[in-house]
């Protein structure tokens, strides 16, 4: 009893421990709340041990991958007394993923949003997480008509974040109907009728935002409706997870003879000699437009077998790919410590060799992680790539044509609009692009006689485009594009080692007193000298814009036939005019106007 541990613990404390035990389990099992107000940890479920889990089995609001802070919201309405008010910071995406269905479906039963302040990427909180919100929740059970919502824009400099607070309260207070709106470019704020919350993603944007976001939606159907992914609920593929890209993505330096490739790794800058059927052209990022060839190239140990793509066996690579298969036993020790490969016959793998089929489709090719929408078409190249990048494939019944269509809408503002009211935001103005969001991008194909005109115009402005960006690829790859183009020619090799970094390099070419000219490169350079004024131009317009570091060797591939030289300058300062005379920025312009036509908006 304690009396008689009082007796025998004379001073108190472990009586103490046990009274406060217990009244901590009164407080919160049976004690219930006229407020509650907090922080809660944000904690990915994947980082928390399978043991501490079991305790939470009678928690309701938990799916998927979740973050814990979705129970302590759980637990803290369910500590209030009716009409009583909850207030917490917390991240903003349960509001629109996947994880936070079970959290939104529970609050829409037995609470509602009376103020929701989303401070997205702004750093507002300099102690606390990246994108947090205050949330404002009365349990009571009935309608609430409207959310006051505030969405912070950007913090200035000079203001505070307790300032910036009293700002938003202040404004909050004078807003009292859904025509109300206020922007002082710092944040926002409106009304939101809140009448059809449910498990459903909350998309919280003003009236104005709301009736363009509902028109897009209304007047096409969702992306997925068009995919040929296998994949359930899913229109993008994504790109595949080598584990070790340092090993597997090289670079091309140029072809040796019979069938095989010199290639180089560009971290350690270490050259090898291997087969060129065992390479394929690889993306490190998804261009605009169309998928831009880079001298990248990934190794692909994989082959077809009927209508999938398996691993070689170490046989078959032994005997057909000795190169590679020397190349993949120098690094074995690195590759078998991915996860779930030590010990294993197939620790030359990929770690996750997702999709490798559609690689071999007609497909356009989605940067997953950008500003702006990024989408480029990739008919013939069959480039592949690795996460962050998303490919949609599409089979012989879509017309080169009708991707077209899909290509200007998925590059124009309308997908930008749509796409990141539904995403969510990273830091310096990212947004994610990934199939969870763009599977939903309404799309509109032409039905009535004037839609069908219009998507002409789309599609021979699209053409335009695409040759444009071609033009402009061999343009920015001087001279590497020209040189592929005429094979069997005799080179010759200028190499120079930078002394120190530069950043966007600006050469200049002077011709010199002793003869010849010569390209200052920049302070503290030598200078580069050649014999004639077109091959010192050629090299200086080789070098112009490169980032270079201090002991960095460049080497740049130059024809020994003057005449060959001089071509490819021409060819250069041609292409050079065919971009000034139809910018690519107005033709993006262009077909921006006809998208919006296409969708009815202004």
């Amino acid at each position: 009893t304690i009396k008689d541990l009082k007796y025998e613990f004379g001073d108190g404390r472990l009586v103490k421990s046990i009274e406060d035990v217990m009244l901590a389990g009164l407080l919160k099992n049976y004690v219930k709340y006229d407020y509650v107000v907090g922080n809660p940890p944000y904690i990915r479920i994947q980082k928390i041990p399978k043991t501490q889990r079991k305790g939470w089995a009678d928690y309701i609001t938990k799916s998927g991958n979740y973050d814990i802070y979705l129970l302590f919201i759980e637990r803290g309405l369910n500590w209030l007394e009716q009409n009583g008010r909850l207030g917490y910071i917390t991240p903003n995406r349960f509001v629109t993923v996947n994880y936070g269905e079970g959290l939104r479906h529970f609050i829409s039963e037995c609470a509602i949003v009376r103020e929701y302040i989303d401070f997205r990427d702004t750093g507002v909180f300099k102690d606390a997480l990246n994108y947090p919100a205050i949330i404002i929740l009365n349990k009571i059970i009935m309608k609430n008509p409207h959310i006051k919502i505030c969405r912070m824009i950007g913090k200035p400099d000079g203001l505070s974040d307790e300032e910036i607070l009293k700002m938003i309260k202040n404004t909050l207070s004078t807003i009292s109907k859904t025509s109300d709106y206020y922007y002082n470019g710092i944040y926002d704020c409106f009304l939101f009728e809140s009448s059809d919350l449910d498990e459903n993603p909350w998309y919280f944007m003003p009236k104005h935002e709301l009736e363009v976001f509902k028109k897009i939606e209304d007047i096409g159907e969702p992306l997925i409706t068009f995919s040929q992914s296998v994949k359930e609920d899913s229109a993008l593929f994504e790109g595949l997870s080598s584990g070790a890209k340092d090993i597997y993505v090289v670079k091309k330096t140029h072809a040796l003879t019979s069938g095989k490739t010199q290639i180089q790794q560009t971290k350690s800058g270490k050259v090898y000699a291997i087969e060129t059927g065992i390479l394929k052209p690889y993306l490190n990022e998804s261009h605009k437009w169309i998928a831009t060839p880079e001298d990248t190239y990934i190794i692909f140990p994989y082959y077809k077998v009927e209508s999938k793509y398996e691993l070689m066996p170490q046989g078959y690579l032994k005997e057909n790919f000795p190169l590679a298969w020397g190349y993949f036993q120098e690094y074995k020790g690195i590759l078998e410590k991915r996860v779930g490969l030590k010990g294993k016959t197939d620790w030359y793998r990929y770690s996750a060799a997702r999709s490798l089929e559609y690689y071999y489709f007609k497909k356009l090719v989605v940067q997953g992680f950008s500003k702006l929408s990024s989408v480029a078409i990739d008919l013939d190249t069959h480039h592949i790539f690795g996460p962050d990048i998303y490919g949609m494939a599409f089979d012989d019944n879509i017309s080169e044509e009708k991707m077209k269509i899909f290509l200007a809408i998925m590059n124009s503002p309308v997908a930008n609009y749509y796409i990141k009211h539904i995403s969510v935001i990273h830091g310096s103005g990212y947004y994610k692009f990934e199939d969870r969001f763009t599977k939903r991008l309404p799309i509109k194909l032409p039905k009535t006689q004037t839609e069908k005109e219009i998507s002409k115009k789309i599609i021979h402005k699209v053409e335009q485009i695409l040759s444009q960006c071609r033009i402009n690829q061999r343009f920015e790859n001087f001279p590497n594009a020209h040189l592929e183009s005429q094979k069997g020619m005799e080179l010759n090799e200028i190499t120079y080692t930078f002394k120190v970094n530069h950043k966007s390099l600006e050469p200049i070419v002077l011709e010199l007193l002793e003869g010849g000219y010569g390209i200052n490169v920049g302070k503290k350079e030598g200078t580069i000298t050649l014999e004639t004024k077109a091959r010192a131009e050629y090299i200086s317009i080789a070098l112009a814009g490169k980032n270079v570091k201090k002991g960095e060797k460049v080497k740049i591939l130059i024809p020994r036939d003057e005449n060959k030289v001089e071509e490819i300058l021409k060819e250069y300062k041609e292409d050079k005019k065919h971009l000034e005379k139809l910018p690519i920025s107005k033709l993006e312009e262009e077909i921006n106007e006809l998208v919006y036509e296409l969708y009815g908006l202004d």
